[in-house]
């Protein structure tokens, strides 16, 4: 059995948001015990202009910046908008727990997205994981190099150079991820590979990606916003599909939903 959950969420510089609002989803350890039975459910209120849609508008940037890999090009004007205007940056980091049988790991994604000549640009992408805590780096991305850990095994060392010849020319405008899970290439490696290793770890956040879901309702002009994690595959299942599936709405795979397709 699969499991993924929503421990942590970060954000900083998306609309009127200029200082760092966390929403923590578990306060506990994370430890063998683990169990999200008490903090399932969250709630965020206040008066209005205090940045309650501006979180929800930080999810769908996440989730469309992580699935589509031309995001950041096709969809410039908006992100345009929604990144404060006096920072021109936003950081985002969502902190998952996933666990498949015995096994877990705990995983860190962060990404600062920057202005300049009115285009949008990465200017960092980090990953992290652990058992409990995420410290080892799988892959840290700044400025479209891509920084070589102590923990990488040759294996990965070998795996992170030939990214950076493929998308060497790409990478500040499109998520590493993105590129891997759209490429027929990294795809088919992936779908042979059975170690753990850099691949295994990319496929364990695509698939907490792929599970977590915002919805938005506007009826009777009242917003109601749901953040939650569904299934509609097992990682054994997501594993053996072997391609990339870019969840639009609530009725195909699990993602985020923003509010303007939410609503169509």
């Amino acid at each position: 059995m699969s499991a993924v959950n929503i421990l942590q969420f970060s954000v900083k510089g998306i609309k009127n948001i200029s200082k760092t609002i966390t929403l923590d989803f578990y306060k506990k350890k994370v430890d063998n015990n683990f169990d999200m039975g008490d903090y399932n459910i969250k709630s965020i209120y206040g008066p209005n202009g205090v940045g309650k849609t501006a979180i929800i508008d930080a999810f769908a940037l996440l989730d469309n910046f992580f699935f589509n890999k031309n995001y950041l090009v096709d969809d410039n004007t908006i992100l345009l908008n929604l990144i404060n205007q006096s920072l021109k940056r936003t950081e985002i980091s969502i902190l998952f727990y996933f666990s498949v049988g015995d096994f877990r790991r705990v995983m860190q994604y962060d990404i600062t997205l920057a202005v300049k000549d009115d285009s949008v640009y990465i200017e960092k992408e980090q990953y992290l994981i652990g058992k409990n805590i995420p410290s080892k780096v799988v892959l840290s991305i700044q400025e479209g190099k891509v920084f070589k850990s102590d923990s990488h095994t040759e294996f990965d060392t070998k795996v992170i150079h030939e990214l950076e010849e493929d998308f060497k020319n790409i990478s500040r405008n499109s998520s590493i991820f993105s590129l891997v899970f759209s490429s027929s290439k990294y795809r088919e490696k992936m779908k042979i590979n059975e170690k753990e290793n850099i691949f295994m770890e990319m496929q364990y956040l695509f698939y907490a990606f792929k599970q977590v879901i915002v919805k938005t309702d506007y009826a009777d002009s009242h917003s109601f916003y749901k953040a939650s994690c569904h299934y509609k595959e097992s990682f054994e299942q997501f594993q053996k599909q072997g391609e990339q599936n870019e969840p639009t709405s609530d009725e195909g795979l699990p993602g985020i939903i923003s509010k303007d397709n939410y609503n169509k």
